[in-house]
């Protein structure tokens, strides 16, 4: 009787024969599986290499650069702050603002957008302004996540301290026009980044937090499931309850300038929400005397952040973008007498 191949004996384990013996099906997919992760993990750390010796950074927002205020900001930049925050360093001064404060010079109010999220000191708005008139010391104010609201309070509390000879609030229609709440601020007053406080949450904070290609993945992921479940937002309508609190904000910051004689004006964005805001905005502000000028907007938000944001994984404008904006700022701060 001719004798089987091993794999077609009845009744035993199937095996494949080797130069040395035999190996189990088991042992063939654990080895395969070895390889497989050996050969990911080797990539992994070849691109992780690679990022970090193009100069790139872990890009996570840092809740340790937040410290609540107890006031109707809710919550500030933490002053003394040094760190890394979307995956750029940041520094934050004594008064809680990036960069340098002016005295005296031109006071920016502002969210993200202004505050240059994923931008470098030198690329925020602040900065490239600066650079086109450097007789005017400008100070950058934004807070990630604020609205008119809490732009308002801001005002109030930088007024005595920095005597602004101009200021001009940099208004966002996502943050502003509806007064969404941003970061940020649970009800009894301590501050909420919606963080996941699971043991699988925490592992991947960590590592976000410490792997520049992980946070990058996970950027895009998060980009993606965003992207796939995200809903239609509710069209933005002059009767918006939030936008009635934003004008109330405006005028009250209008009046609170007007009384110290202090020119005040409005550069609105429009990058996501629904551009007929901007449009909304425009025609409040010139109505109540408000000086106005659209820095940006856009219509293609996929164009945008291909070709225009800071990266695939943050819609915030990046460095040439802010500088066109910066160049629609100069003109709107020459009108303000």
């Amino acid at each position: 009787m001719d004798a089987k191949h091993p794999l077609e004996t009845p009744g035993s384990p199937a095996t494949l024969p080797t130069g040395g013996g035999e190996l189990n099906r088991r042992q063939v997919m654990v080895f395969t599986l070895s390889a497989v992760t050996i050969g990911l993990s080797c990539l992994f750390l070849l691109g992780e290499v690679a990022l970090r010796l193009a100069g790139r950074h872990p890009s996570y927002l840092d809740r340790e650069m937040y410290v609540a205020t107890g006031d109707e900001r809710g919550y500030s930049l933490r002053p003394g702050y040094v760190g890394y925050y979307a995956g750029v360093p940041v520094r934050v001064g004594p008064l809680g603002l990036r960069g340098e404060a002016a005295v005296q010079g031109l006071l920016l109010l502002g969210d993200s957008a202004l505050f240059g999220q994923g931008l470098n000191q030198e690329q925020t708005l602040s900065a490239q302004f600066q650079r086109r008139i450097p007789a005017l010391p400008t100070t950058n104010a934004g807070v990630p996540g604020y609205n008119t609201v809490a732009e308002l309070s801001q005002l109030r509390v930088l007024l005595p301290r920095l005597s602004p000879r101009k200021v001009v609030l940099v208004y966002v229609v996502d943050n502003d026009a509806d007064l969404r709440s941003g970061v940020w601020l649970r009800d009894d007053g301590t501050l909420d980044l919606h963080v996941n406080e699971t043991l699988a949450g925490g592992v991947s904070r960590f590592f976000t937090r410490h792997l520049v290609l992980y946070s990058q993945l996970r950027g895009l992921w998060s980009i993606r499931q965003q992207a796939l479940s995200a809903e239609d937002r509710t069209p933005f309508t002059p009767d918006d309850p939030g936008w009635r609190r934003s004008q109330g904000a405006l005028l009250a910051m209008r009046d609170l300038l007007r009384e110290r004689g202090i020119p005040f004006g409005v550069g609105g964005i429009g990058l996501v929400q629904n551009l007929q805001a901007i449009t909304t905005v425009e025609l409040f502000c010139k109505e109540q005397g408000i000086p106005y000028a659209t820095l940006w907007q856009t219509q293609d938000v996929g164009d945008f952040v291909r070709r225009r944001a800071v990266g695939r994984t943050d819609s915030h404008a990046g460095a040439a973008t802010t500088g066109q904006m910066a160049d629609a700022l100069v003109t709107l701060v020459s009108r303000l007498q």
